[in-house]
């Protein structure tokens, strides 16, 4: 390359070289050599020339290039000992040249870093750049050059190099992964449940700092074998490896407990219910499983399919999309803590106020006790004593009701309609055990087993039928109690005129289910009914013609309504005369 001049010789073939001085002194240039020892001359002088900013992009054959051509190594070497050079480089990292990246790194302490399938092979200094067009090996070094010291191109080089370098990986990481045995990028389907088992156990020994789970049953646990649970066990108390586990909590709560005291070193988050499950070893290798069954003892029934990833791309997309997850989890599990909170100073506040009431209590008892012949005093005790008593009933009410208004988002599941049935009716029959109850319950004929009728619902939901079939007991005159309780299947129409309703009564705008996907639960007194006009106040608070808090309905309202998303209306039980008593039909979805 004439035109860069002549001024001192390289270590190679003893060809000139230019000067600092002399490239400063010359107008911007861009050369294209093909002479292999000019080629060579030219970028053993840029090497030489390097005073702040050696960066260098290398296939993965220019790397030994490097090591092992002696003009490259020797020059490199050089620069490299002066202590205010930049130098970086960046390269494909294989088998085949770890050990020439080990000797810019450990030798030379040339940072080095790693990105897959890079091709380019370029030299960026101060004031000059060249580009290998050819493809760099030890045996034919530098056949084709691209030489330039044009501010605009070697602004453009500079920004390239940026770019590839914020992307690229410490080649430390990438040494350790060949060395421990790097498994090749690859994406597959697996279609049959010993290969995913396989599989599965194959991440769980290979991981060594953090897993990432998702089931969508927590119980999945106990009811696949569990090795490879015992293996992120044993890593995480002897290793210190990272277990995180997203799962749908068991409706059993003692379930999710057992598990939890069994796996206390796991961070256990729960999450709406899925179908799928998930597990990442190292952010590097993933399994991604199909289920068919979420609850199946069975995992061959339990697991359709699965999905095995090496790939970066492909693992990378689930690492985020749990991490979203994780912190979606995360806020919920802040809010659920506030919650409490708040519970915890409603029950202090309940405890004391209750501590007031038996005081009070205790007082009237003994003024009575004193005065017992003085009869206008007994009943002036005898009505501080209810009002001591609905005090106690209000503050239980008004808990429950904020539990249910202060939950936003609350986790439902598949409840046992039947079975919260019935025990709402046992304590309404201990809780007036001076009363004659006779309670008629019917239930669809196609249902044999008591776990075939369930809702989506929570615990709370005895909350409802136990408030209804109190107010069915409280507002029946007399010690006779007749109830008549029935649930149809939504999808069948012949419940539309049952007490001369019809669907329209339904509240349409907060029913979000279709009626055909719902039960409907009918409650039928035959007490002194509810005036038209109470009806549409009936689910106020503080209702003035009623006879506890005035809380109960309102609490069945927002149950029904607001939290399950069901729906609720108020008829006559004998159309046009209300009153021969009272019906209650709710409409609540299917689990």
């Amino acid at each position: 390359m004439t035109a860069l001049g002549s001024t001192k010789t390289s270590s190679y073939g003893d060809l000139p070289s230019p000067s600092r001085s002399d490239l400063e002194d010359k107008n911007e240039v861009t050369e294209f050599i093909r002479d292999r020892e000019a080629a060579v001359r030219v970028v053993l002088g840029q090497i030489a020339r390097a005073e702040t900013e050696l960066l260098g992009i290398g296939s993965k054959d220019a790397l030994n290039l490097i090591y092992e051509f002696k003009p490259y190594r020797e020059a490199v070497t050089l620069a490299a000992s002066n202590n205010r050079l930049d130098a970086r480089y960046i390269s494909d990292i294989k088998e085949s040249n770890v050990q020439a990246c080990k000797f810019l790194l450990d030798e030379l302490h040339v940072k080095v870093r790693h990105l897959e399938g890079i091709r380019s092979n370029l030299l960026v200094s101060e004031k000059e750049f060249s580009s290998d067009l050819s493809q760099p090996h030890p045996e034919k070094p530098t056949t084709k050059l691209l030489y330039s010291n044009s501010k605009e191109l070697l602004a453009q080089q500079k920004q390239l190099f940026d770019t590839l370098w914020s992307i690229a990986v410490p080649a430390e990481l990438k040494i350790r992964g060949i060395e421990e045995g790097e498994v090749p990028e690859e994406t597959r389907i697996v279609n049959h449940y010993g290969e995913i088992k396989d599989l599965t156990i194959d991440l769980a020994s290979s991981t060594n700092s953090e897993v990432m789970i998702l089931l969508p049953l927590l119980e999945r646990i106990e009811l696949n074998d569990g090795a490879e649970f015992e293996i992120f066990k044993d890593k995480a108390l002897k290793k210190g490896l990272h277990v995180r586990i997203l799962a749908t909590f068991s409706p059993d709560w003692n379930v999710n407990s057992r598990i939890m005291r069994r796996f206390p070193m796991f961070e256990i988050r729960p999450i709406e219910p899925i179908k799928i499950g998930l597990m990442i070893s190292d952010r590097s290798r993933s399994m991604l499983v199909q289920y068919a069954d979420v609850e199946s003892s069975i995992p061959e029934k339990a697991m359709i399919s699965g999905i095995y990833a090496s790939q970066k791309a492909t693992v990378s997309s689930l690492v985020s999309i749990y991490e979203t997850m994780w912190v979606q989890s995360e806020t919920r599990d802040k809010e659920a803590k506030s919650r409490k909170q708040a519970e915890l100073l409603q029950d202090i506040l309940a405890h004391d106020i209750r501590n007031y009431n038996q005081v009070a209590r205790l007082s009237a008892e003994l003024l009575g006790e004193e005065l017992k012949d003085n009869i206008p005093v007994q009943s002036i005790v005898e009505s501080m004593l209810k009002a001591i008593d609905g005090s106690t009933s209000l503050l239980d009410r008004a808990k429950r009701l904020g539990k249910v208004l202060s939950e936003q988002n609350p986790s439902l599941y598949a409840v046992d309609l039947r079975r919260t049935i019935s025990s709402s009716i046992l304590l309404i029959k201990q809780s007036f055990q001076d009363k004659a109850i006779e309670l008629k319950e019917e239930y669809p004929n196609s249902m044999s087993s008591v776990s075939s009728i369930s809702v989506k619902a929570d615990d709370l939901l005895a909350e409802v039928f136990t408030n209804l079939l109190s107010n069915c007991v409280t507002y029946t005159e007399g010690q006779g109690v007749e109830i008549e309780l029935k649930v149809k299947d939504g999808s069948s129409l012949s419940f539309k005129l049952a007490a001369g309703g019809n669907l329209a009564a339904f509240d349409s705008t907060s029913l979000s289910t279709p009626i055909e996907n719902c039960w409907v639960i009918s409650i039928t007194d035959h007490g002194k009914g509810i005036h038209d006009e109470l009806k549409s106040k009936l689910f106020s608070r503080y209702l003035d013609s009623a006879k506890g808090s005035g809380l109960g309905m309102s609490i069945v309202h927002a149950l029904v309504v607001e939290r399950y998303k069901g729906s609720i209306r108020v008829i006559n039980r004998v159309a046009g005369d209300h009153t021969k008593g009272t019906t209650i039909e709710l409409c609540l979805p299917k689990a």
